[in-house]
């Protein structure tokens, strides 16, 4: 999922700035699994994309000299993806199915509703408290409509039209700090807590999750008018161990992330 965010923000006065950003997303999702039919073994596969509209807006609000308030909502946004997806057991389960099929999908990137403080106590210091909340229950389930009606059919039978999440509404807290080094460059480093959503139940490695702890770092340099942002953040897991539930995989689960990003922006 790419997120392309266009952003503006304005001061309204010397305690009141105001912002908003608007959120383009393009999915891509590719998908190959078996596909078993009595004892034979067939490759499902399929291949989508999609785009999505939202937004995020924002606010900061100066309570003292050293003290700031930030308050920040991001829309829900549906992606709608579209794709084929070809199956060779589907002709031996129903004659008249064909081996492939256009489908559609929508997939809800949840609403988010945050808020923090940040601490000034001195020129070049800024430590910052903050927390997110997701409401991540309007991931729930996601229901593939396929074109042909016999892959309508016979998938609405097995239960393949379908992946069951039942995700679950979670709070991130996270803690940051900025050291302006020079009047061009500022140092950033932070930790947070990201709960996993996903319950055991329904816990599978086509949607991965796990209870992160997470060490965050970056660099903002500015030339002019000009902003360069890189920032990166490594992800420690928490081991999950599954027992057998419905729709999911047991098992141990356990995963580590590096992810790494780059921002532009441009003061008038």
């Amino acid at each position: 999922m790419f997120n392309f965010s266009p952003s503006l923000a304005y001061k309204l006065n010397d305690r009141l700035s105001l912002g908003v950003s608007g959120n383009v997303y393009y999915g891509m999702f590719e998908l190959e699994r078996a596909s078993v039919v009595d004892i034979l073994a067939f490759q499902y596969s399929e291949d989508s994309d999609g785009i999505g509209l939202g937004a995020t807006f924002g606010l900061k609000y100066k309570l003292s000299e050293i003290t700031n308030f930030g308050f920040t909502v991001r829309t829900p946004t549906k992606v709608t993806l579209s794709g084929t997806a070809k199956n060779a057991a589907m002709p031996i389960v129903e004659q008249s199915a064909p081996s492939e099929s256009d489908f559609e999908r929508d997939v809800t990137w949840p609403m988010w509703i945050a808020g923090g403080f940040a601490f000034q106590p001195n020129k070049k210091l800024t430590v910052t408290l903050d927390a997110q909340w997701s409401q991540w229950e309007e991931v729930d389930e996601f229901f593939t409509d396929f074109d042909d009606s016999a892959w309508k059919q016979i998938t609405a039978n097995s239960g393949d039209d379908k992946f069951i999440l039942n995700w679950e509404n979670k709070v991130q807290y996270r803690i940051g700090m900025e050291y302006q080094a020079t009047p061009c460059m500022a140092v950033r480093g932070g930790w947070y807590y990201d709960p996993s959503p996903v319950p055991d139940e329904t816990l599978n490695i086509l949607f991965p999750s796990s209870t992160n702890s997470v060490l965050t770092g970056g660099i903002a340099y500015t030339k002019g008018n000009f902003l360069v942002e890189f920032a990166g953040e490594y992800l420690f897991g928490a081991e999950r161990n599954v027992n057998e539930k419905p729709h999911n995989m047991p098992g141990t689960h356990q995963m580590d992330v590096a992810a790494a990003s780059i921002g532009l922006g441009y003061s008038f």
